[in-house]
């Protein structure tokens, strides 16, 4: 099933995050999808096959789009009666209002927020233009949504940075009742972002720092993605996240301009098509552009082709494949066997202390 990012702004922000992989975008520059577009945009999702549509309101920050343009994305849907949208936005929370945060409930929008970790570890690389940190901003409006209904999760990327405070910044999020966190490790392959990529090894150690201090807090409320994810393989399932899925052929970014991309993290390479320019997206599926990328997602290098992990795990996230080697391989593929092993010992030793982990 076909899933979409539409980046309703392009790459405008109202941050300057020092990590961002779109900063040689125009951050700086208003760029609003175009209202013809929109419509265009839903003309082409009412022609799928799907009864339901995920679609991920990207940016940049999307809130810069303002109310007023997501009152009309809400008006196209309830026009297409046969579909059943699911609306999903990442924000950094920092133009969060009660406005916002009540339109956004009352229309059972899905909501994530960007915070990593605790106040200093936020403010090393989550910035506006000036260099002040958002991170007050951040748990401000994050609060905001909170307060009319929305249990908000949290995205944390990890960098080199901040990869030995793992703890420090997980009971940072706890203590502050964010229950449900994903971590992402940071890692670009490019000159300019190299100084902060982690390593296997440092990720690695992150994570069992991570799992030990969730076994600590003995609480089921607090779902952590990357241990769901190694539950999942120690019972022998695919973990529930597109990294291990090999769904990424069926991510699609839709830029403002209308521009088809793959998964936004991929980048703007690949270009699919225009959407001005489809009637349906069975159209993309036809094009030799994408049956040639499709194809080269699946390519397995050998050594996971030698793994009895493979069909858990498929190579992980395209977007975290070390692109140098001739078959690219998953970057962090020791730390998550290593982390399988770590947690599949672990489970003996706590499971009369914490149930959760042998019931998921």
């Amino acid at each position: 099933m076909s899933a979409f990012q539409v980046k309703i702004v392009g790459d405008f922000c109202n941050l300057r995050c020092k990590y961002c992989f779109n900063c040689n975008g125009k951050r700086s520059t208003k760029t609003i999808m175009h209202l013809d577009v929109l419509e265009k945009v839903f003309k082409v999702l009412s022609q799928s096959k799907q009864e339901t549509i995920r679609v991920h309101w990207h940016g940049g920050e999307s809130l810069l789009a303002g109310i007023d343009f997501f009152e009309r994305i809400i008006a196209h849907e309830k026009k297409i009666s046969d579909k059943r949208f699911v609306n999903i936005i990442q924000t950094n929370a920092t133009l969060v209002t009660k406005d916002w945060a009540d339109f956004l409930f009352q229309n059972h929008f899905h909501i994530g927020v960007s915070i990593d970790g605790d106040e200093a570890m936020h403010n090393l690389n989550r910035v506006y233009e000036n260099g002040q940190g958002s991170y007050k901003d951040t748990l401000r409006g994050a609060n905001i949504l909170r307060s009319v209904g929305f249990k908000v999760g949290v995205i944390c990327t990890v960098t080199k940075e901040t990869i030995a405070s793992g703890k420090k910044g997980f009971l940072s999020l706890v203590k502050n009742d964010f229950n449900s966190v994903a971590f992402n490790a940071f890692h670009e392959e490019s000159d300019l972002f190299e100084v902060r990529n982690v390593s296997n090894n440092e990720w690695l150690d992150f994570l069992k720092d991570i799992f030990d201090t969730w076994i600590e807090l003995n609480d089921d409320k607090i779902r952590v993605r990357e241990i769901d994810r190694i539950l999942a393989w120690v019972e022998g399932r695919v973990a529930n996240t597109c990294a291990f899925k090999s769904t990424c052929a069926n991510w699609f970014t839709i830029d403002w301009d209308g521009l088809i991309y793959p998964c936004e993290r991929i980048g703007r390479v690949p270009k699919f098509g225009d959407i001005n320019k489809l009637d349906s997206f069975d159209e993309i599926f036809q094009t030799e552009e994408f049956a040639n990328w499709s194809h080269k997602l699946h390519i397995l290098p050998d050594k996971c082709k030698k793994c009895s992990m493979v069909e858990l795990c498929n190579n992980g996230c395209t977007s975290h494949r070390i692109k140098k080697d001739e078959i690219p391989h998953f970057v962090y593929c020791d730390a998550q066997l290593s982390f399988f092993d770590y947690i599949k010992d672990q489970i003996g030793v706590y499971s009369k202390k914490k149930e959760v982990i042998c019931n998921g």
